[in-house]
């Protein structure tokens, strides 16, 4: 066998992706919100970049050029011929200095923290002077009550753990379980809608009867049962309902810390006369602009080379970054325009009316990649005249309709169906509520494909009850 060596020429094509790039798909798929936090960590980098007042935002606005425009359109373009090597794991990088950790650390502790159960209880605790093991107990009883207001460890146990007698121990819950909130220190439901019983002097058997004996005829709403054993009348037994569900089955919840997320529109829609506006959300957004000062210092001849290549770098580094920002905005405005115009009389008449609509049906009008679509409807929320939605929101499959199986125009959206389907349970008779079977049947007669099995699953995803739970006296 001959070896050789030899020159040859050869024609590849190779993705180059650069960093301008790559920011600008990552820049594209986030939300307002993080978008503002990556902004102000490049404030805080570039000393080229600068927030600009408000003044100058709308002379910037007016002076915008058709160059501009165009440029944006090419880098739309070369980011939909490389959307799909796009890393999937793209994430700003921040080192954090001694002075971020100090004013972290001062919100942190300037923050009114909610008061907890065991806080309040504690209060209350030590407004009765308990003495000694009396207090011990007290003290580990509290410990052991949940965020529900629940006491989870046994009697017993506590008795064996403080070497005491289970009496003691019994007497010493008795005392918490007058504290407030009412039913706090219970150990089941039974219990802890008994104590708010006694706590509101109700002299009233039959409901202590309901409560001791009933509660799971209650919870499966058997109300039949509870009428014959107690020789009540359907009436009666609707004021004992009524009075129970007045009562707090989880009373320490309201002392439960729960995060609030707030959600802000990364777009916002407003209907002017008959027609539909478009705003893309810049409210939350520091405005940025270029410092004129560092080109001035570029031209200036004293300036080392170091010096100038330093500045030359932050100087792209911000172009490219308001470039890609109004990429951002402008890509948002052309997705959003069409679900408009897509879905007009969802925005006209209702929920109803909201028709099938796939990312590839946007990227075929709009001339934008697949992958772009999908970017830019992750993780954002559009706010309408009929509420605030994530834009995925309007996406959805299709449920064919009889006798036009492979009409696409004659798909109906799922969510339509969904939307049916809820509409009918919040109208049935509630002592005579529908089974999915009547549902199904009626879904049928107007026209709609759908098995029984299906409507049980979109019951469920609705969050309803079967009809054996929603029936009412």
């Amino acid at each position: 066998m001959e070896i050789e060596q030899k020159l040859e020429h050869k024609l590849q094509q190779k993705l180059v992706m650069t960093p301008q790039l790559m920011q600008a798909m990552h820049i594209l798929q986030l939300p307002i919100l993080e978008l503002k936090t990556l902004l102000q960590e490049e404030l805080a980098i570039n000393p080229v970049l600068q927030e600009q007042a408000d003044e100058e935002k709308v002379k910037d606005e007016t002076t915008k050029t058709t160059e501009e425009t165009e440029e944006s359109e090419e880098t739309t373009k070369e980011l939909d011929s490389k959307w799909d090597e796009y890393p999937q794991a793209i994430r700003p990088t921040r080192k954090y200095t001694q002075e971020d950790r100090k004013k972290r650390d001062y919100l942190e502790n300037s923050i009114t923290k909610p008061i907890s159960l065991q806080h309040h209880l504690t209060q209350q605790l030590d407004e009765i002077n308990l003495k000694d093991l009396d207090e011990e107990i007290a003290e580990t009883i509290i410990v052991n009550i949940d965020d529900d207001g629940y006491l989870k460890a046994d009697i017993n146990e506590i008795a064996q753990i403080l070497n005491t007698i289970q009496g003691k121990v019994e007497k010493i819950l008795s005392v918490i379980q007058g504290f407030d909130p009412a039913g706090v220190g219970a150990r089941t439901l039974q219990e802890c809608l008994l104590i708010q019983l006694k706590n509101e002097k109700t002299n009233d058997p039959i409901l202590e009867t309901i409560i001791k004996e009933h509660l799971d005829d209650l919870a499966n709403k058997t109300y039949h049962k509870i009428t014959a054993s107690l020789k009540i009348s359907d009436d009666e037994l609707r004021e004992k309902i009524h009075f129970i569900s007045q009562l707090e089955p989880k009373p320490g919840r309201q002392y439960s810390s729960t995060e609030i997320n707030f959600v802000v529109p990364d777009v916002i829609v407003r209907k002017v006369d008959n027609d539909y506006k478009i705003v893309v959300n810049e409210r939350e957004l520091p405005p940025l602009r270029i410092n004129p000062s560092y080109r001035k210092i570029l031209k200036e001849s004293k300036r080392t080379d170091k010096t100038a290549k330093y500045i030359r770098e932050k100087l792209n580094s911000a172009e490219w970054l308001l470039k890609n920002i109004q990429h951002r905005k402008d890509t948002i405005y052309r997705v959003t325009s069409y679900i408009i115009d897509r879905q007009r009389e969802f925005f006209d008449k209702g929920t109803g009316y909201l028709k099938v609509l796939t990312l590839k049906d946007i990227a075929e009008a709009t001339g934008l990649h697949l992958s772009t679509i999908s970017r830019v409807t992750s993780a954002k929320y559009i706010e309408t005249p009929r509420g605030i939605f994530k834009l995925k929101y309007f996406f959805s499959g299709g449920l064919a309709k009889s006798g036009d199986l492979f009409q696409k125009e004659e798909m109906t959206s799922s969510r339509n169906v969904k939307n049916l389907i809820k509409t009918l349970f919040e109208t049935e008779a509630s002592s005579h509520p529908l089974s999915d079977q009547e549902i199904t049947n009626l879904l049928n007669k107007q026209g709609y494909t759908i098995a029984r099995r299906t409507v049980a699953k979109y019951r469920e995803q609705l969050g309803i009850l079967p009809s054996k739970m929603r029936r009412t006296l």
